[in-house]
């Protein structure tokens, strides 16, 4: 595949991902400086401020995407979360995280404190920073980028990416649902 310089940036082709008949989401490739990210893009029909708090609150969080969340969204703030309907606060399966880079209704980043005990990934999830990025597009659209930056060269850093390629547009996929359907309900498991 052939890289192309574009604004400083060092680009892959874009990869538009559908899943089921589903909307596309945009996932691409880009590297600068020798850093490499990630970069998932999604449009959804929602207000700016509604799309907003479906990241940044406990309530936004746990409509759609984790059953179990306590957000605390500022500045140094943590998060913490879990895929678990199950699972109690504390619980060293959980992925907790904190915020940084705050624009109210713009973009955050956050980067990974403790991962989920046991988790598959290594080292290689401690290695990553992430940033969301919110435009509004007008007539009640708002696109949303999701980049995963820091990845490196070598086996373990591309096995890792692969998985997130698919993630993060599974993820995307949910964020369209939550906003065309409301609130997903999660399955409660014994």
């Amino acid at each position: 595949m052939k890289l192309a310089l574009c604004g400083g940036l060092w680009i892959l082709s874009p990869v538009l991902f559908l899943l089921h008949g589903q909307e596309p989401v945009s996932v691409t490739h880009l590297e600068l400086d020798g850093l490499k990210t990630l970069r998932h893009e999604v449009v959804v029909e929602a207000k700016l401020q509604d799309l907003w708090d479906l990241f940044t609150t406990s309530d936004g969080v746990t409509s759609w995407i984790a059953p179990v969340a306590k957000i605390d969204f500022r500045e140094g703030g943590l998060g913490e979360t879990s895929y678990d309907p199950n699972a109690a606060f504390g619980a060293p399966e959980n992925i907790v995280f904190r915020y940084h880079n705050i624009i109210p209704l713009k973009s955050y980043d956050s980067e990974l404190v403790r991962p989920p005990k046991d988790n598959p990934f290594g080292k290689v999830l401690m290695e990553l920073k992430n940033r969301l990025i919110f435009e509004d597009l007008g007539e009640g659209k708002v696109k949303v980028s999701i980049l995963m930056m820091g990845w490196q060269d070598g086996a373990e850093h591309q096995s890792v990416m692969e998985f997130f390629e698919q993630g993060n547009t599974w993820y995307c996929q949910q964020l369209i649902k939550r906003c065309k359907e409301g609130p997903q309900p999660f399955p409660k498991t014994n």
